[in-house]
């Protein structure tokens, strides 16, 4: 789990099949809320990691039921070379 204010500006993501950087991203919704509040941001990643934990096997489960293999693996904070981004959204209007 990564917090938006994290994502490098020239970090390409992938959305809809169509590959664009971050800022790019950022640019096309910028109604966005991209706090970078440390408060919210620890309220919200620690919301987030407890609905991974939730949820996360069974996500991982259905994508590789479906040909793509997933590991599902609990929230630490290394980084791994390649990331998958599953955006969660929630009542708070706040993006991070």
């Amino acid at each position: 789990m990564i917090l938006f204010l994290k994502v490098k500006i020239s970090k390409l993501i992938k959305i809809l099949g169509k590959t664009i950087k971050w800022s790019n991203f950022k640019a096309l919704n910028p109604r966005w809320d991209y706090t970078s509040d440390p408060l919210k941001n620890n309220y919200i990643l620690e919301k987030n990691k407890n609905i991974w934990k939730a949820i996360g096997e069974k996500i991982c489960k259905y994508y590789t039921d479906k040909g793509n293999t997933i590991i599902y693996t609990e929230y630490s904070d290394f980084v791994i070379s390649k990331t998958h981004l599953i955006l969660t959204l929630d009542e708070s209007g706040k993006l991070i």
